[in-house]
């Protein structure tokens, strides 16, 4: 299974807490794919698999608030759907613009064989 820790303000909560969540099994999500969950009153998050190992980010671009998970999965980046503002998916990081801020990076643990 796949789990979502956040060091970083989420929703509006303090930096010091920390949000941690069973978001999925690992198989839900394909390799080369993307998929949003829904953590309750926690938000969402973006889950993206890639070489085998799974990302957390926020779901939408800094930019304009696109949904990410409608736009291009590059190799370790996500692409806005909109204006193509580009994220790195381990950091979430900007690498390209319009977009001027990073977008939220979560860790994520597999437990347990993740099936």
């Amino acid at each position: 299974m796949a789990s979502s820790s956040q060091p970083t303000p989420l929703d509006g909560k303090p930096q010091e807490e920390y949000v941690e969540s069973v978001v999925c099994n690992v198989s839900a999500i394909g390799e080369n794919e993307m998929k949003v969950f829904d953590l309750g009153t926690d938000g969402k998050v973006l889950l993206a698999k890639q070489n085998g190992k799974v990302f957390a980010t926020g779901t939408l671009c800094s930019h304009y608030k696109a949904p990410l998970v409608t736009g291009a999965l590059g190799k370790g980046t996500v692409r806005c759907p909109w204006h193509g503002a580009c994220f790195n998916l381990a950091t979430g990081d900007i690498e390209d613009f319009p977009g001027l801020d990073s977008i939220p990076s979560y860790e994520v643990k597999i437990l347990g064989d993740g099936g």
